[in-house]
């Protein structure tokens, strides 16, 4: 569960990384800063998961994110080198040291223009100091023979940003600028999930939103959304 605190900036909380993968190289949750203090992220988890495991992913100190080979992740196969890819968080607002769990909503949370793609074994030891603080990375380098195949991607340093105030996707931006698998946009009408429930189902799957080259204007109207947050 992520923070979202009443001026609108946030702190983004990584999932645990699984017991099997935790190695020696890894991040707990306290040794990784906050983005708005420089205190450690575990002031704002129970005592007990200090010292646990963090899959820090993406990070952006160094830009860096990987992925799993699976059917969610599968469209990152054809990411391109200046592509922009967005990280969108559930976040939940935080007051006085406890969570509204009630009233969490989806938001991004930063974005790398992407200046390295790696896929292959050969790539990931070639580039082994560029890709140093990535979780993936750390995986690889236990040794771990159950991690299947699994992408690096580098965000470009001077076109990477982790965005200080959270810029939301509710309703109103998915029908401007999200659309479902075949290309139509959002299906509202179910009685029996929220509006929450309905965006995170249709973007727990990787994909391509916005052709630049062929959708100009609705480019340049996202990017005058995302640039009102900055």
């Amino acid at each position: 569960m992520s923070t979202l605190f009443p001026n609108n900036t946030c702190e983004f909380i990584p999932i645990q990384e699984p017991k099997s993968y935790v190695g020696t190289n890894y991040f707990t949750y306290k040794d990784i800063k906050c983005y708005n203090t420089d205190k450690p992220l575990s002031i704002y988890l129970p005592d007990k998961i200090h010292n646990y495991r963090a899959h820090n992913d993406p990070e952006f100190v160094t830009f860096t994110y990987g992925d799993i080979n699976n059917a969610r992740s599968a469209n990152l196969k054809n990411i391109s080198k200046g592509d922009f890819l967005f990280f969108l968080a559930r976040l939940t607002p935080y007051r006085e040291r406890y969570f509204l769990r009630n009233y969490g909503a989806f938001y991004f949370t930063g974005y790398f223009q992407i200046s390295g793609i790696y896929l292959f074994e050969e790539d990931i030891i070639k580039n082994a100091k560029i890709l140093k603080n990535n979780a993936h990375f750390h995986r690889y380098k236990a040794h771990f023979d159950k991690i299947g195949e699994f992408i690096i991607l580098k965000g470009d340093k001077n076109n990477s940003i982790r965005f200080k105030y959270a810029v939301p996707v509710d309703k109103d931006f998915s029908d401007k600028f999200l659309k479902d698998a075949y290309g139509k946009p959002f299906d509202w009408k179910s009685e029996k999930a929220t509006v929450n429930q309905r965006i995170g189902s249709y973007t727990r799957v990787i994909r391509d939103y916005i052709d630049q080259n062929s959708q100009q204007e609705l480019w340049n109207n996202f990017w005058n959304y995302i640039n009102k947050f900055k």
